[in-house]
């Protein structure tokens, strides 16, 4: 699809685990946060269908508190939740602005403690807050609709549609009259698509570029401290020679069997002798 489009329901059974991967279609579960047992058979359901990345989209009539923000950010580390250009997402909607911002700003907060400085969270327009290339549908009829006004304003992978599932909807037929906007596009503007496809695929390696980079520079830094805290006095160095003096300058053979006699011990399991990817030490 030329533009982004979010199918949301309300339950993971209509969402389509059948259809064909599309690029920039995604798929998301609307969701009371309170109700735990509801949020644990999504997560459940991201686990166990890996093909289909799925977001929580949040149906918020109030605050949350900390606990329930500490559940929604596990949801990131699932590896099957969904992410683009590398960022966890998520979606909110409620009738109170000023209850949305807060959120917000509270789980980016909250990710960032977590190690995960960049979060996308989009904020679903309701009636009175729809823009140009922003835009909600509540019927398949409404999506089809609001998604030719995006091409027809020009808005070429601009757009953002939310599309409000029904258990009555036909997710297929919709997803394909939606994809034939887009063809009739193509015919007006010859390779159009193939252009925007083009430019989203520099945009992603550009992205992926930019975070290698931050990366190297925050590793380049960590260096150079290191370095540093060796050339001073600190107490990090006497522990750094005490290592080297005392056990770096032991044979191999008589630290294999020091691993061996933690085995002995039950300190330390046997596996992990054997192989990297178990773990050693028992607790």
């Amino acid at each position: 699809m030329i533009n982004r489009i979010f199918f949301v329901a309300d339950e993971t059974s209509l969402l389509g685990n059948q259809l064909p991967d599309e690029e920039n279609v995604f798929f998301s579960v609307r969701v009371d946060p309170l109700d735990e047992i509801k949020l644990k058979e999504i997560y459940k359901f991201t686990i166990d269908n890996p093909r289909l990345p799925i977001a929580l989209t949040l149906s918020l009539t109030g605050k949350l508190p900390h606990e329930t923000i500490r559940l929604l950010t596990s949801f990131f580390f699932l590896d099957s939740s969904l992410r683009i250009d590398n960022k966890p997402v998520i979606n909110i909607m409620g009738d109170n602005p000023e209850i949305l911002s807060g959120i917000e700003i509270h789980l980016k907060d909250y990710c960032k403690l977590q190690g995960l400085d960049e979060v996308i969270v989009n904020t679903i327009p309701g009636i009175l807050n729809q823009s140009l290339n922003y835009s909600t549908a509540r019927s398949p009829e409404e999506a089809i609709r609001l998604y030719r006004e995006f091409l027809n304003l020009r808005h070429f992978g601009t757009g953002t549609l939310f599309t409000l599932l029904t258990a009555n909807d036909n997710l297929h037929d919709l997803l394909k009259s939606l994809a034939s906007e887009d063809l009739g596009l193509d015919k007006e503007f010859t390779g159009l698509s193939d252009l925007i496809v083009k430019c989203r695929l520099l945009e992603k390696e550009t992205t992926y570029l930019k975070r290698k980079l931050l990366l190297n520079e925050k590793e380049l830094a960590n260096q150079k401290q290191y370095q540093d805290i060796l050339r001073s006095q600190h107490s990090t160095r006497q522990l750094q020679d005490y290592y080297n003096n005392e056990y770096e300058i032991l044979p191999k053979w008589y630290k294999q069997m020091g691993h061996v006699l933690k085995v002995i011990m039950g300190k330390r399991t046997l596996k992990s002798l054997f192989r990297d990817d178990v773990k050693k030490y028992r607790d």
